[in-house]
């Protein structure tokens, strides 16, 4: 019996930074789920269960740590991996 992949949500307002995570995480057979927003961010959270949340501390409308906070009361046992700039 084969686990299945890793479920991760990036949140972070800078795309470069979205696409290197995504890239490097997908070559290591994990699915990613991407967001530009925080507010794109928990809508997806809203709609799919995740493994990790990575996520930017330094964002616009919302910082990461008010995202993990909300975060954590749609899944509470969600892992989150902080970054910053």
């Amino acid at each position: 019996m084969t686990a299945s992949p890793a479920k991760v949500l990036i949140i972070d307002d800078e795309k470069g930074v979205v696409q290197l995570c995504q890239r490097l995480l997908e070559r290591r057979g994990s699915r990613v789920f991407t967001a530009l927003t925080p507010q794109a961010g928990l809508e997806l959270l809203a709609q799919e269960s995740f493994d990790l949340l990575l996520l930017d501390i330094r964002m616009p409308g919302m910082n990461g740590f008010q995202v993990m906070q909300l975060a954590h009361q749609q899944q509470p046992s969600l892992a989150v991996l902080m970054i910053t700039g």
